[in-house]
C-alpha cells in the first residue's frame, strides 16, 4: 500500500531573502546620501560645471591680458574650447575630458584664463609665450597633453590625447604661434589681440591643438574631440573672440 505524503513541494523552491534585499537597498540609499553629500551626483556635477562665469566682450585690436577670463574658439569650426572635469580619461592619473563645444553661454567649463608658464603673471599675451590654459575658480583644471602611448590616447580616434587635469606640471605648457611657417621670426615678442588667428602648440609633443571630426556624447549633448594632431586646416586655428 503505498503511503501518502502531505505537504509536498517542488524540491527547486526560491525563498526571497527579504532582510538581504533590506540591508541592499538600505547601503544603496547611504551610497547615494553620500554621494550627495560631495557634491558627486551627476545633475550637481553639471550645475557646477555650468556655474555662471562674467566675461567682458573686447572689440578688435584689444590685447589680450593674462588672467583675464576669455573664450577660446576654434576658426574652423566655430567651437568653443571646453573641459569636463567628471568624465576620466584615465583616473589612475586623474586625467579629465577637454571637448569643443557648441555651448556659447560663459560657465565655468568653457571660460578659460591664459597665465604665462614662465612668469611675470601680468601684462599682455604674446607670440612666441609659452602659457597654461586654466578654467576660472580656487581649484582650476589645466589643458594639458602627453605624447600617444597605450595610456595616453584620445578616446575616439585613438591620436595624441588632450586632458584636463589639476595637476601643475610641464605637460600643460602650449606655445602661441602666428599662423605660417616661418611667422614668428616676424611676429615673435609682437602682442595677441582679441580677433587675431592662432595656434597653440603644446610644447612637449611639439603638436598643435586641433579639433577632430569625431564625437563625443557626454552629459552636455555631441561635443568633439581634441587631440594633437598637425593637418593643414583651420581646425588647428583658435582666436580670442572678439564682440
Amino acid at each position: 500500500m503505498t503511503e501518502r505524503q502531505y505537504n509536498w513541494r517542488p524540491g527547486r523552491v526560491l525563498v526571497g531573502n527579504w532582510y538581504e534585499d533590506l540591508v541592499l537597498q538600505d547601503e544603496k540609499l547611504r551610497a547615494f546620501l553620500e554621494r550627495k553629500e560631495r557634491g558627486g551626483l551627476t545633475i550637481q556635477k553639471i550645475r557646477q560645471n555650468l556655474a555662471s562665469i562674467r566675461v567682458t566682450p573686447q572689440p578688435a585690436g584689444t590685447g589680450v591680458k593674462y588672467g583675464e577670463p576669455l573664450f577660446i574658439q576654434n576658426v574652423g569650426t566655430s567651437l568653443y574650447l571646453s573641459c569636463d572635469p567628471f568624465d576620466p580619461e584615465n583616473i589612475e592619473e586623474q586625467l579629465y575630458t577637454a571637448t569643443a563645444t557648441a555651448e556659447r553661454e560663459p560657465t565655468s567649463r568653457n571660460v578659460w584664463i591664459v597665465q604665462n608658464a614662465q612668469g611675470p603673471f601680468e601684462g599682455l599675451v604674446k607670440f612666441g609665450d609659452i602659457v597654461t590654459l586654466q578654467t576660472t575658480g580656487p581649484n582650476p583644471f589645466y589643458l594639458g597633453s602627453q605624447a600617444k602611448d597605450w595610456k595616453h590616447e584620445s578616446r575616439i580616434s585613438r591620436k595624441t590625447m588632450i586632458y584636463s587635469s589639476q595637476k601643475e606640471h610641464v605637460f600643460n605648457n602650449w606655445i602661441v604661434l602666428p599662423l605660417g611657417k616661418f611667422a614668428l621670426d616676424d611676429w615673435e615678442g609682437e602682442d595677441v589681440q582679441f580677433g587675431d588667428k592662432f595656434m597653440l602648440h603644446h610644447v612637449s609633443t611639439n603638436l598643435p591643438l586641433c579639433v577632430s571630426n569625431c564625437e563625443i556624447v557626454n552629459d552636455y549633448g555631441k561635443e568633439r574631440e581634441l587631440i594633437g594632431e598637425k593637418i593643414a586646416t583651420y581646425q588647428i586655428v583658435w582666436t580670442f573672440p572678439s564682440e
